[in-house]
């Protein structure tokens, strides 16, 4: 099975990054991403620790998707091969975003039964990738942005069992999936101010055959939960 590995990255959804992998509808591959929070220290983090938190997984060139189609991207698995992750809060961000002076960062256990918090809170875990997205209509944007042709959405449903429908607006089209952070985000309920554990992952995907000639509409992004 082919993969993208974690050193093969890109900061943008853009119809200008050069693939790092080629597949053909119907074919299954695999998407590492690394800890991009390790080096982030909050707002004033270095400019390398900065461009770090930017980065994604790919992009992937599915072979004859052109523009008018459809894209069906199943989430066959999401791994965590790290038995840690980040937990991270900033100030004015969350429900508890005003009682926090100063950004935060704690790392924290990934255990079989969830996430260790302060050595005795466990919290369940539910892998989810937090952006997903092709290459946009007018021109590149931001790992964070999102919109018609996906994004950073944060959506928790993004999961295993998940479906995720997105519309081909360029021809080659570049599939792109972001490292830890939202990417392989983890969802444990109850953490503080809203900000899920950050871990590297690895997420093995499949691209379904594409439908030709729908109209590209807020409508034609779609997606199927677990």
């Amino acid at each position: 099975m082919q993969r993208v590995t974690r050193n093969q990255l890109c900061t943008s959804f853009s119809a200008e990054n050069p693939p790092a992998l080629r597949v053909q509808p119907g074919e299954s591959f695999v998407m590492e991403t690394n800890d991009r929070f390790a080096t982030y220290e909050g707002p004033n983090s270095s400019p390398e620790a900065m461009e770090i938190l930017k980065t994604m997984a790919g992009p992937v060139y599915i072979e004859g998707a052109k523009p008018g189609d459809t894209l069906k991207i199943e989430v066959l698995d999401v791994t965590l091969p790290l038995d840690y992750g980040w937990i991270g809060a900033t100030p004015g961000r969350g429900p508890l975003g005003g009682r926090i002076p100063a950004f935060r960062k704690t790392r924290v256990r990934i255990a079989p039964d969830g996430v260790v918090f302060n050595g005795n809170i466990t919290m369940p875990l539910r892998p989810m990738m937090g952006r997903i997205g092709l290459a946009p209509k007018e021109g590149p944007k931001a790992s964070n942005d999102r919109g018609e042709f996906g994004g950073g959405m944060g959506n928790t449903q993004i999961t295993k069992g998940a479906t995720v429908y997105l519309p081909v607006f360029h021809r080659p089209t570049l599939c792109a999936w972001p490292s830890p952070g939202p990417c392989s985000r983890c969802n444990a309920r109850g953490a503080a101010e809203r900000k899920a554990p950050s871990s590297p992952s690895k997420t093995t995907l499949w691209i379904g055959a594409y439908v030709s000639g729908v109209r590209h509409t807020p409508s034609c992004l779609g997606m199927r939960g677990p």
